[in-house]
């Protein structure tokens, strides 16, 4: 590689020819208002005087086909961002300095072709800007015009509220953008690894997400410009748009960090029962990246594709269109883990490959909601449940999504006697709070299987005796028993009104009890009293119902 310092006027000025291009697959213009005031700050305190030369970071290049074009690795926003700038500077020179407006527009243009050329979501836009910037009214993307009326306004006003003639300060801000705002140029051979030194550098502006690093990998891999655009349009948008279409709830910016939470949960769980190994997502770009230099990038785009369909069903069960499928989905939703997703990829690819049918999948999905539930309560193989799926997913594999039952009791799944006993004492609701909160309603559901139950967001987690109860409503020889007892099952249940119930004593919560919809909390109204028999009798009364809905390990030998 060849590295060099480098100024705009250096990289752009009129007495080169340099082009710079944005790959197709690259993420459109994402500069934001907090981007433009440090970066306008920084220029007007080298005009200042009360700033030197200012570094703006890293640009790394790649030598296109043609003769000084340069493909853009890393810089593409900050160039993207000082074209702009130019762009206002060569409209206010009409006001300011009219003998400059040819200069700047050979710093932005060839022979009338730009010498920034973006990426394909943002020619709409940077095409107006150069020819017309009124026109950004009608571009859909916003940034670019965002940027625009900033640097337009926050220029003009510091050459207006500078003292002195407005000529020779909009004369030193040209200057000092072309000449004050230094650069390192990194410019690639074809022995670099383009994505790796892209990784590893650190610049100023916003920061690439899990998508941005995965996507400009990925397509790097391949030479050519067009073959990168068709093979982004074709798999990787497809990835992005099923995920996109699986995410329901949220507003914009949460959208945005729930879909590179999922972005990077999917890769992982792929990565995962491709390389039958368990893979940290500390390792993940890592394995990423030693997955697709092996070649075929087509090949695996399409597998991934293919398997974010699937992934998304986990996520969305409404996209399972098989009713009981759909049913043991949502609940798997509802347990509000991740961990076991390696091993549904397993069973829904063995299921597209006829090695199991659609009843073996039904009965597998029980197996894992008791395998986890059953874990859940005991505290002592309830950890590092990513390895134990990863290992999971391996042996499926192996047995071409067979066997699931044994392959699970392998793995610690608690058989009854383990579950009876951790059920009943495991302090459930601090080891596993989602789980408590999952297992009270299955069990509620179970016993209200005749009528419609509705258990919404709304309803919460009571405890019977509270976590901060009034010493005087309550038994002083039993404090200590039930304090112990605090957060197992038996002082559990589910209530619309916990406010209302609070802290009171258990004669005072008993009335609201009994006017309660659901069982779990109605049969604690028939208790006279609330001690550590008590609890111990309720949970055993729900161990019962437990066991029916998560069995243990199954005796025969099917799956």
């Amino acid at each position: 590689m060849k590295v060099e310092e480098r100024t705009i006027e250096k990289l752009i000025g009129h007495k080169n020819k340099n082009v710079f291009i944005v790959p197709p697959f690259q993420r459109r213009y994402a500069w934001k208002q907090k981007n433009f005031v440090q970066l306008l700050d920084d220029i007007t305190k080298i005009m200042d005087g009360t700033g030197k030369r200012h570094f703006m970071g890293t640009l790394v290049f790649k030598p296109d086909s043609r003769n000084r074009h340069f493909i853009i690795i890393d810089g593409q926003q900050r160039l993207a961002t000082f074209t702009i700038i130019l762009t206002v500077l060569r409209s206010l020179s009409h006001k300011y300095a009219t003998a400059k407006t040819r200069e700047i527009e050979r710093h932005l243009t060839i022979k009338g072709n730009p010498r920034f050329k973006p990426s394909l979501h943002d020619q709409d836009a940077f095409n107006r800007l150069l020819g017309n910037p009124d026109g950004l009214q009608k571009v859909r993307h916003k940034q670019v015009r965002a940027g625009y009326d900033f640097f337009h306004e926050g220029i003009q006003n510091h050459i207006e509220n500078t003292k002195g003639k407005k000529p020779s300060h909009f004369n030193n801000f040209l200057k000092t953008v072309l000449s004050g705002m230094v650069f390192v140029e990194i410019v690639l051979t074809d022995n670099d690894d383009a994505h790796a030194i892209f990784e590893s550098i650190n610049y100023a502006g916003v920061p690439l997400t899990q998508s941005d690093l995965a996507r400009n990998f990925i397509l790097s891999l391949v030479r050519n410009g067009k073959e990168q655009e068709r093979l982004n349009n074709t798999y990787w948008r497809g990835i992005e748009d099923k995920i996109e279409e699986s995410i329901s709830d949220g507003n914009g910016k949460a959208k945005k960090a729930e879909f590179q939470k999922i972005l990077r949960d999917f890769l992982r769980a792929v990565l995962v029962v491709q390389k039958e190994k368990y893979i940290s997502t500390t390792d993940l770009f890592r394995e990423l990246r030693s997955f697709f230099h092996d070649g075929h990038v087509e090949d695996k785009l399409k597998m991934l594709l293919n398997e974010a369909g699937q992934y998304c069903k986990f996520l969305n069960p409404e996209l399972e269109q098989r009713k009981k499928l759909r049913s043991q989905l949502q609940r798997l939703v509802d347990l509000k883990m991740t961990t076991y997703y390696p091993v549904l990829l397993v069973l829904y690819r063995s299921l597209a490959n006829e090695e199991i049918t659609i009843k073996d999948l039904e009965r597998a999905l029980q197996y894992i909601e008791s395998f986890v539930v059953r874990r859940a309560f005991n505290s002592k193989v309830s950890r590092d449940l990513n390895q134990v799926f990863a290992r999971i997913a391996k042996k499926l594999i192996d047995k071409k999504g067979k066997n699931l039952s044994k392959i699970l009791k392998d793995e610690k799944w608690p058989d009854d006697d383990q579950f009876r006993t951790c059920f009943v004492s495991s302090s459930i609701y601090t080891t596993a709070p989602a789980t408590a909160r999952f297992a009270l309603e299955s069990i509620e559901r179970y016993k209200s299987a005749d009528k419609e139950l509705q258990l919404g967001k709304s309803i919460q987690i009571e405890h019977v005796f509270p976590q901060q109860a009034k010493m005087n409503d309550w038994d002083s020889n039993s404090l200590s028993d039930l304090k112990k007892s605090l957060h197992v099952m038996g002082n559990l249940s589910l209530t619309a009104y916990n406010p209302t119930l609070g802290n009171h004593g258990f004669k005072e919560k008993k009335k609201g009890y009994k006017k309660s919809p659901y069982w779990l909390t109605k049969i604690i109204a028939k208790y006279d009293t609330w001690t550590k028999t008590e609890i111990e009798k309720r949970g055993e009364r729900l161990l019962r119902v437990a066991m029916k809905i998560w069995p243990g390990p199954p005796l025969s030998k099917k799956q």
